[in-house]
C-alpha cells in the first residue's frame, strides 16, 4: 500500500481499538447510548467509506485481498448491527454481536497482520525488561 493508504489504515485500526475499548465499557455499564455511538462511529469508520480519489481507491481494491475485503466488510456491518442491538437496548445481542467483532478482529490479524500481533504467526514475541 501507498504510504497515505497505510496511514489512512492505522488511524482506522486506532480508532477502532479506542471505541471497542468504549463499547466495553459501555456494555458493563449498560450505557447503550454510548455502545451505540461507538458502534456506529467504527461502521462509519471503513478506510472503503473514505473519500479517497479514483486512483487511490482502484489501487486499494487491487492491493488488498479479496478475502480481507470481505472481512473488512463484515467486520464493519457486525458493528452496525452492535448499534441496533443497542438502539433497541437488547443487552444479550449487544454481547453477542462484539464478541463476533472481536472474533473478527482476531481472524484478521492472524490472516493480514502477523507482523504486527507476531502471537498470530506462531513466533514468540520479544521479551520485555521490566
Amino acid at each position: 500500500l501507498t504510504p497515505k493508504l497505510q496511514k489512512l489504515f492505522a488511524e482506522e485500526m486506532i480508532a477502532v481499538q479506542a471505541a471497542s475499548q468504549q463499547i466495553l465499557a459501555g456494555l458493563a455499564a449498560g450505557d447503550h447510548a454510548a455502545v451505540v455511538k461507538q458502534a456506529q462511529a467504527i461502521h462509519d469508520s471503513s478506510i472503503l467509506d473514505k473519500k479517497l480519489t479514483a486512483h487511490a481507491r482502484q489501487h486499494l481494491e487491487t492491493a488488498l485481498p479479496p478475502a480481507f475485503l470481505e472481512l473488512d466488510g463484515a467486520f464493519h456491518q457486525l458493528a452496525a448491527k452492535l448499534a441496533e442491538a443497542a438502539r433497541h437496548k437488547d443487552r444479550e445481542l449487544q454481547t453477542y454481536y462484539f464478541g463476533r467483532m472481536v472474533e473478527s478482529c482476531q481472524t484478521c490479524h492472524s490472516q493480514y497482520a502477523t507482523d504486527k500481533f507476531p502471537a498470530y504467526g506462531g513466533k514468540t514475541p520479544a521479551a520485555h525488561a521490566h
